[in-house]
């Protein structure tokens, strides 16, 4: 397959959130639900493709969620940080990160401007700065391979006592969205 655009734009901008790493999901031969691109390596299966499959484990998760959105001090009793934080260590997340740098690499051979924007998630806006990890080696990296991004957290955590996300989401609302857009303005018009 031929990479390239059927479009000629000036701009590519990719949203990016902290669970964008998570493979997607497929059945194997035997009816197991495993990642796409691991069907051949069973023993490098991402727990949570499985786990996402149960009725049961959504509906605690979906709970647990609610409980710690609409109490910030349960989250960082949890230390919930220490999971978002642990994806970094995971095969997709490297993976994931390689993709973004061929993208990058394929708009800079196009003369296309190539920005990434950087979600936040719902937990880390109640989080110490020192406890987003995942946030600061997104843009580490992005930092690292000369890509244009744009961390959406600082703005998001100035507003965090406001309804920003859906409930029990990582996804912004139609607020946090105004939020993003906003800031994405700001940033392209700079």
């Amino acid at each position: 397959m031929a990479k390239g655009f059927v479009l000629q734009p000036n701009l590519v901008i990719l949203g990016f959130c902290s669970n964008d790493s998570d493979p997607p999901n497929a059945i194997n031969k035997n009816g197991l639900l495993v990642a796409e691109n691991q069907l051949k390596h069973f023993s490098d299966v991402n727990p949570r493709s499985l786990l996402n499959q149960s009725r049961l484990f959504v509906y605690l998760k979906y709970l647990f969620k609610q409980m710690i959105y609409s109490h910030p001090d349960i989250a960082r009793r949890f230390n919930v940080s220490f999971y978002l934080n642990s994806r970094i260590n995971e095969k997709n997340w490297k993976t994931m990160k390689i993709v973004i740098k061929q993208m990058a690499d394929l708009c800079r051979s196009r003369n296309i401007k190539f920005l990434v924007v950087i979600f936040p998630n719902q937990i880390q806006l109640h989080s110490k700065n020192e406890e987003n990890k995942i946030q600061h080696d997104m843009a580490g990296f992005l930092q690292k391979n000369n890509i244009d991004y744009l961390d959406l957290l600082p703005k998001f955590i100035a507003r965090k006592h406001e309804k920003l996300f859906l409930d029990a989401s990582i996804h912004p609302n139609r607020y946090g969205m105004i939020i993003a857009a906003d800031t994405l303005v700001e940033k392209i018009q700079a």
